[in-house]
């Protein structure tokens, strides 16, 4: 992520046929100081149009778990979407230390 700016990553999984019929019932997004917003899509079949199942502001010193309600299907993709705004004068890349970024929703089913 480059000094000054916001940035806005997607991820897209695809549902196996072990998802078939399950239910998600909760979701606990995870960034760190750079994370200002995460949003969380069903697209069913891979598809079809997107059904918002989870669309938070981020505050790194306030992670919360979400309660939601999404039953999936094979094929369905799950489309996680995390906003960053680097104020700073150096570039951001991902990893693990605080200081870096990262894009993580953890979903209960």
């Amino acid at each position: 992520m480059p000094p000054r700016a916001q940035t806005t990553v997607k991820c897209d999984y695809r549902l196996g046929s072990d998802w078939e019929g399950k239910t998600f019932f909760g979701a606990s997004p995870h960034m760190h100081k750079f994370g200002t917003h995460m949003s969380l899509e069903r697209v069913p079949g891979g598809n079809g149009a997107p059904e918002k199942v989870l669309d938070k502001v981020f505050d790194f010193q306030n992670q919360v778990a979400y309660p939601i309600s999404a039953k999936v299907h094979s094929g369905d993709v799950m489309r996680s979407r995390c906003t960053y705004k680097n104020s700073g004068d150096t570039n951001v890349g991902f990893g693990e230390a605080t200081g870096d970024e990262m894009c993580f929703d953890f979903v209960s089913y």
